[in-house]
């Protein structure tokens, strides 16, 4: 769990750089229990913007992951509706190994709300 909570902090420490470098940056913090992720962030900045920080490919490639993993923006799916796909890859940059991300949309309300489901098993190595 400890490893966890680091990915998400560190997820949103890019994120929130990402907002401040559009001029807009966070003002509450994520919480989170052992079973359920829950994910809520209060950011001074239109729904729009924050949806598509959420949403396209171009704009999450630049927030998401902790330091050291790139997202390839190549290798980012995102069907957003409910029972779409989103895939992900991140690639370690000191050695190229890869991290692969899957997740389902089950509840999508542009621009308000964003319920993603990952299986229990979604992170894979690959080389």
């Amino acid at each position: 769990m400890e490893v966890l909570e680091e990915y998400l902090e560190r997820s949103y420490e890019r994120l929130d750089q990402h907002q401040r470098e559009i001029g807009r940056g966070p003002t509450k913090a994520d919480a989170f229990s052992a079973q359920e992720i829950t994910m809520t962030r209060v950011l001074d900045a239109p729904r729009e913007l924050v949806w598509r920080a959420w949403t396209e490919p171009e704009q999450l490639a630049r927030w998401w992951g902790p330091p050291g993993l790139t997202p390839r923006l190549e290798a980012i799916t995102m069907d957003v509706r409910p029972g779409g796909t989103f895939r992900l890859s991140l690639v370690n940059d000191e050695n190229g190994s890869e991290l692969h991300q899957t997740a389902v949309y089950r509840e999508v309300v542009a621009p308000e709300r964003l319920l993603l489901e990952s299986p229990r098993k979604t992170r894979t190595r690959a080389r």
